[in-house]
């Protein structure tokens, strides 16, 4: 099979009344360019009509090509969709959120003249009756230093730890695989990946619009999934140690000052043996962490966690 330029993942769990749209906007999205790409559906465990919708599409074009899983685990749906992908750089949609149309083409054509490892896009969330998908404008991308990455990572501004709205070459998510988690699993994983990237790139035109819907995973924090939350910090805390803690620990202290009654012994005891190694200087002094967290540490998470 010939090399593909871009591979769009798209990954859905029961997902039938919003499929559909959200195949056709990925077909918008990347509009002229589709031959230089390919389009990997995998429906992981539906028990709806979602098999259907999307066996049909894929049976309609030659570009889109259906597979079934029955993991139930977000973090091996993607490392499967990877092994699968022929394309030189992969993105991830989420079966029930929109995309631009012709974004997707226009980055291809960046794509064909430009070498990098990571393009990252801000997340634009959406509630309520979607914009008009024909109004995205093209941006030149910028490049981010390391650090720089890092650090907006961890602060949550220009972009977040979701995995979609990114578009990232396959031979780093080869070399380093998604957890196993069944949510959480991007967080845990990004900060590898912006460590181990030789040219990470930054567009400001969000490409991706993440649909909130009552369904979607922050409506329903289960204590199953606040404490894979922990350990997806725990993770990203491995990875960037000393250096980055004293912002990291402002992800740590907003967990347990919301979820700390749901945490596991072990988990409570993870992050509190991270907050003790933090650089308390560095981090009531620095302007990047809101002073609304600084408090939250000082007047409750210090009582909650006493030091050791």
């Amino acid at each position: 099979m010939k090399k593909k330029i871009l591979s769009v993942v798209v990954t859905a769990h029961n997902l039938q009344n919003y499929i559909m749209q959200n195949m056709e906007s990925v077909f918008h999205s990347l509009a002229d360019k589709i031959s230089h790409c390919e389009i990997i559906m995998i429906d992981d465990a539906s028990t709806d009509q979602t098999s259907v919708l999307l066996q049909d599409v894929a049976s309609k074009n030659n570009h889109c090509f259906y597979y079934r899983t029955e993991f139930k685990n977000i973090g091996k749906v993607r490392n499967f969709a990877v092994s699968l992908c022929n394309g030189k750089y992969i993105t991830m949609v989420d079966g029930d959120d929109l995309l631009y149309s012709n974004a997707l083409a226009q980055l291809v054509s960046f794509i064909e003249q430009n070498e990098f490892d990571i393009l990252v896009t801000p997340l634009q969330e959406v509630r309520g009756m979607p914009p008009a998908l024909s109004g995205w404008k093209w941006q030149s991308p910028k490049k981010l230093e390391s650090d720089v990455a890092i650090r907006e990572f961890l602060v949550h501004k220009k972009f977040q730890g979701h995995f979609i709205g990114k578009i990232i070459k396959k031979t780093l998510l080869e070399a380093y695989p998604f957890p196993e988690f069944t949510c959480y699993e991007d967080i845990a994983l990004l900060p590898t990946l912006l460590s181990k990237s030789e040219k990470t790139l930054y567009n400001e035109a969000p490409f991706y619009l993440y649909i909130k819907y009552a369904h979607s995973l922050s409506n329903k924090l289960t204590c199953a999934k606040v404490n894979l939350r922990a350990q997806a910090l725990t993770i990203m805390d491995a990875e960037l140690g000393d250096k980055w803690r004293y912002l990291t620990a402002s992800h740590i202290i907003q967990l347990l000052y919301k979820h700390n009654d749901q945490l596991s012994d072990a988990n409570r005891n993870r992050m509190n043996d991270i907050l003790c190694k933090t650089p308390l200087f560095k981090f009531f002094i620095s302007p990047l962490i809101k002073l609304s967290i600084k408090k939250i540490y000082y007047f409750e998470v210090q009582i909650i966690i006493p030091s050791s």
